[in-house]
Parts: C-alpha cells; structure tokens; sequence
C-alpha cells in the first residue's frame, strides 16, 4: 500500500511543458477546459469560441490542474478544483473564483471523487508525511485519523486502511464512521478498488479475489464464480463482473452466475450500467446478440457515446488499470472522412481524466496544434481506409514506468513505445506484419510469458534480447517463416511450457531436451511431444 501512495503522489506532480495554448472545441457538458499558461502563471478557462474567457492568477508554478498535463477537461461536479500557489492550497469553482484557502495546511490536494478528497499533510509530533480524506467543505473526516492507502469514495463509502492500527476498515464520509472488516479479510488484503455499482473489488494476498457488499461483508467469492476457476484477472464492468483468461472471457451477474463465454481475443472497452460492448479485429461490435459497425468511446462514468466508423467520426478508447499497477492501452482506430480535416498527414490526440473511474471522449485536433500538444500525447497518422483493423498504441508518459505492465499489441507500430516500459512482464502481439522486430523490444529484460499470433512475415527473433533468465512459457501460434526455435528454447534455460503450430526441430533435440530439461514441456499443434 505504500507504493501504491508513492505512486499516485509522484504523478501528481506536473512537468514543465511549452507555454503555448492549445485549444480543444466543445466541451463536454458539466464539465470545463482549463489550462495554464507558464509564462504568465495564469488559469484559464476555454470557452466554446476557443478563446480564454476568464483568467485567475497565481505566483507559483501550477502543479495540480491535471495529473500529468496543463490542459484538462475538469468535471466540476465531482467537487471543486484542487489548485497550488505560492501562499498553499485553493478550491476554485467552475466560475474560476476561489471558495477556499487552506494556506500551508496541506502539502497536496488530490482531484475529488463524488467530492471527497485525499488529502497530504505534514505531522509535526511524529514528523512525518500523513494521508487523510476531506469533505465538500474543507472538514478533515474520521475524527482526524490518518490512512495508508488512496482510494475513491463512491456512495459515500470506500475501503481504507488506518495508519495507527494498519487495519481494513469500511469507511463512511456521510455517517463520519468507520466499521472494522471481517477478521478474516484483515491478514489477507493485498489492495483494495473502487465501488462500482455496490460491490468492491478486493485482491487478496494468495491471489485470489472477493468482492465485498455496501456493508464491508464477502458478497462473493473468486472460487463461487461459476466457471471461473480458470480465470486469473477479473474487473467490475456496469453490474456485471468479467473474468479473463489466456483462451477466454467469462461476463458473470453479481451472484457469480455465468452469463456469456467471449473468445480470448475479445476485449471489453465500454461499459455502462445497461451495455456492455466488445470488439475484435475486425472492429464489428458486439452489443451481446446484437451485431454494430460502431464502437462505444467512454465520456462519463455510466454513460455511453457511440459512433459510426463509416461516417465523419472517430474510433478510439483506451483501457488503464493504475491501481493495481497493470497497464492496458487500446487506440482501435482512427478513421477521418471529412474533407476540412483531411490533411497529408491526419493526425489525433486521446486525453484522458486520471481516475480509475472513467475515460473522457477523444478529440480531433488539427495538424498544426499537435506540435504543441503536452509529452502525454504521441504524434500518430491516421490509418488508411484499407487499415482499418490494425491496433495502434499511444504511450501514457515521457519517461519510462517503474511498475510492471502487461500489454497486447496489434500491428508494427506499438512495439517501439516499449521503450518505455522496460519491465513489462507479460506481451501478446497480434498481425506483426514485419520480418524483425524493432530494437525497442531489447528494453525488455522482465518478459515472463510471450504469445505471438498471426505474425507470417516474422522470420527471426533477436536472441540477445529473448534470452530472458525469467521467460517461462513462450507461444507462437501462425509464425510459419520463424527461424532458430531450437537456439530460442537452447537459450531461455527458465522456460517450461513452450507451443507452436509449426517447428523444424529433430528428434535428436527431441531427446536431449527430454534428458537435459525434465521440466519443460513443448506443445506442437497443441499435442505433447
């Protein structure tokens, strides 16, 4: 739980960016663009003639407008904007005014969730740094108690953990109490999540999950899912839970009963309390029985924005789990057929709220305002009509992420941003149409597990960087032309699960690997050899 407060409080922390404004159009209802200007150190707010209608001025560098941006788009109901200057901390609201000075009382304030805020402080007794929570009116709630973990209220309630007795409790910021949870949950949760819809998402420490009631009891099970004892990640989606494993999908009611099987390549990225939206390569959405040419892009929580790909629209949406350190990133696509926005080189940008709750709209921005968009966003060409199936990826931030990540890939293009994330552990990748990969793939020296699929131009793998001493299991399913399969297992002494459709080795290796590797198992055409 500490490096998940480190984590979140370090990006919080803005990066000096270009001072030039850049300006998106219509925003979305309830919801303001705001941005700041280095130079003059002023906020602003961007109206719907793309100009800055009102200005409010600060002596500091602003560090709180948005996560890892200058230009955000703020929704206002979740509670007033948290802002930094030279005399401390200030709440402003929509108007730009400021309703609160906190001066020096906090070191920072974090962006609300139903407008209850995290807050961190400074104990002069114990000399330390502390972690409270803050109501709608500046109130410390709890009775002043400090926290080790950051979580988002929903509902007026949320699972903390105290900083004096380092228990879980159920914590209440209407009723100001706080119920300690069951004993057998105290020794065993590894991190908790949000509430969605009633019910919280807890990992515990054996790797197993339970999701917990509005009243901080078990309302579910991992083991009582049925048909989920195969399944390894699980996430709260509307009022249904989805399981995910290698081979499949599993969409499952509050009560653990199994509603629909989806193959493996599916993948949700839209969810509301009455849909929930797939998509595979093909981009065909599936709305359960339903078949739509159009793809379903998040705008607030609870609410669905669809759009047709054959018209003047755009496709896109991405997938993030910061809380329990897993990173999935998905631009479907980005397809532009208006003629006022055609361009040589079509370009787009995606921004994204930082919460786990939910995603915003994307954006179209014209070619000469991308050069000036923050280091979040990555110069990408729109697709060609004819490309529409391929995947792409853009990268979160400029530097490179600590955390371990899980990534699947589609298409050429994503592999080089892999720089940026050096310790990536488990990789799918999809329709490489390229004979090598890129060197960026060399960065990656934490790879546990591998799958390549559909790849038939690939004809050789950079054995300098697969040697991976923590590789245990590698697939490669429609790689034909892929050459030195024998060198590849000869070199990763750790694997132990390794299949492939196709293979050129001899029954001499055959042998020596049966001899020499006890442990390890191949699979050709799925058959055991």
């Amino acid at each position: 739980m500490l490096f998940l407060f480190v984590f979140v409080s370090t990006f919080l922390k803005g990066q000096h960016i270009n001072r030039d404004v850049v300006v998106l159009s219509q925003p979305l209802p309830e919801t303001s663009i705001l941005g700041y200007n280095d130079k003059d150190e002023e906020i602003f707010k961007l109206d719907s003639t793309e100009r800055p209608s009102l200005k409010v001025f600060f002596y500091d560098v602003f560090t709180a407008l948005d996560s890892w941006a200058r230009y955000a788009v703020y929704d206002f109901k979740e509670g007033y904007l948290p802002v930094q200057g030279k005399h401390g901390w200030y709440w402003i609201n929509r108007d730009g005014r400021i309703v609160k000075k906190f001066g020096n009382l906090f070191l920072e304030i974090l962006q609300p969730s139903q407008k209850i805020y995290a807050a961190i402080r400074f104990n002069n007794k114990e000399n330390k740094k502390e972690l409270v929570y803050i109501d709608s009116i500046g109130r410390v709630l709890f009775d002043d108690v400090s926290f080790l973990n950051l979580n988002n209220f929903k509902n007026n309630i949320a699972v903390l953990r105290k900083s004096t007795d380092k228990k879980w409790y159920l914590a209440n910021a209407k009723t100001k109490n706080l119920k300690l949870l069951d004993s057998y949950l105290q020794k065993r949760i590894l991190y908790v999540f949000s509430y969605v819809n009633g019910l919280c998402k807890v990992h515990l420490k054996n790797g197993k999950v339970v999701f917990l009631n509005e009243s901080g009891e078990i309302h579910l099970h991992q083991k009582n899912l049925n048909g989920g004892n195969s399944l390894f990640q699980y996430e709260l989606f509307g009022k249904y839970i989805v399981g995910k494993s290698d081979e499949y999908i599993i969409q499952f009611d509050f009560d653990g009963n199994q509603i629909k099987k989806f193959p493996f390549y599916f993948e949700f990225i839209q969810i509301t309390d009455k849909y929930i939206l797939t998509t595979d390569g093909s981009l065909k959405a599936t709305l359960f029985s339903h078949q739509y040419d159009v793809i379903s892009l998040p705008v607030k929580e609870n609410e669905i924005f669809v759009v047709d790909y054959l018209s003047d629209s755009l496709i896109g949406g991405v997938l993030l789990d910061t809380i329990n350190h897993s990173m999935y990133y998905r631009l479907l696509s980005t397809i532009d057929f208006s003629e006022k926005m055609r361009t040589p080189e079509r370009e787009m940008v995606l921004y994204y709220y930082h919460s786990p709750k939910y995603f915003y709209d994307v954006k179209i921005a014209r070619s000469y305002n991308m050069r000036r968009f923050w280091p979040i966003y990555r110069k990408q060409k729109y697709f060609s009509d004819s490309d529409i199936k391929i995947y792409s990826f853009i990268p979160p931030v400029k530097y490179k992420v600590s955390f371990p990540a899980r990534f699947q890939i589609h298409g050429a293009e994503p592999l080089k941003y892999l720089k940026y994330f050096p310790n990536t552990s488990y990789l799918q990748i999809y329709q490489y149409k390229e004979k090598h990969f890129p060197k960026a793939m060399e960065k990656l020296k934490g790879l546990t597990e591998i799958y390549l699929k559909d790849c038939p131009a690939l004809s050789y793998i950079p054995f300098s960087w697969m040697s991976l001493p923590n590789l245990t299991k590698a697939t490669f399913y429609g790689c034909p032309n892929i050459q030195g399969l024998n060198t590849f297992i000869e070199r990763n002494v750790n694997l132990t699960h390794f299949e492939t459709d196709t293979h050129y080795f001899d029954p001499a290796f055959y042998d020596d690997m049966k001899k020499s590797r006890p442990n390890l198992k191949i699979y050709i055409n799925g058959v055991l050899r």
